[in-house]
């Protein structure tokens, strides 16, 4: 027998068991001609007859390869699907997804609030990683993942969602440096304070403020 499905299997077990396709469809809330189908395909598969009817009866009758296959699956089968049940109730879709320390915290509270309501049934496992993200995903250990990084890797598609450039805020009475050229010199002597518990946001700005420059940079963290 060839790659027999569960359905089939299934369909055929209860026409056996009830004694009409009628029965059996009513159990599956499938069609009449739906059940008359699965029994038709799994008697190709198996090769031979499993079910015969006489026409105008609303009963079935089994013949003896039928007979077998059904005396062969009434002990267990009845036990397997209610496991098998019971397994896929319990079993919740889980999405493993790894994330730069900013991006957890500045940018999933809403995102995943939004995606419980829609989908309250999938739970999602966080990971608050960044330069080993690709080898998670290699290793199995994630299904997606948010980077500011191109690994680079062909075995580790990356898609660009969207792009951002550093801003620079500072108070109005210091009067900002007239153009970007000034700008290193502009900044030595001042703090530099950033809420960007990542790194290479950091990074970005402080080769920016002392690019051109050997001017020392007061660096201010407040991460909370």
């Amino acid at each position: 027998m060839r790659e027999v499905s569960l359905s089939l299997t299934q369909t055929f077990f209860l026409v056996a068991r009830e004694g009409t396709y009628s029965a059996a469809a009513r159990l599956l809330n499938i069609s009449y001609q739906s059940v008359a189908n699965h029994v038709r395909r799994l008697e190709q598969l198996v090769g031979e007859r499993l079910v015969t009817a006489q026409r105008g009866s609303k009963s079935i009758t089994l013949t003896a390869r039928g007979s077998s296959l059904y005396q062969l699956l009434e002990p267990e089968f009845d036990v397997m699907l209610a496991r098998l049940g019971s397994l896929i109730d319990k079993e919740r879709p889980v999405v493993r997804m790894g994330m730069p320390q900013a991006f957890f915290y500045y940018l999933m509270p809403e995102v995943l609030r939004d995606f419980r309501a829609l989908y309250p049934a999938v739970e999602i496992i966080c990971y608050e990683r960044d330069t080993a993200l690709a080898d998670l995903v290699k290793e199995g250990r994630l299904d997606a993942f948010l980077t500011e990084r191109y690994f680079g890797d062909q075995a580790v598609p990356q898609h660009l969602i969207c792009s951002y450039e550093p801003a620079l805020v500072f108070p109005k009475a210091w009067e900002g440096p007239e153009n970007e050229a000034q700008l290193a010199s502009w900044a030595e002597g001042r703090p530099f304070v950033t809420h960007e518990p990542g790194q290479l946001l950091r990074n970005v700005a402080m080769d920016l403020l002392t690019r051109g420059d050997n001017g020392t940079i007061m660096v201010v963290c407040a991460d909370s």
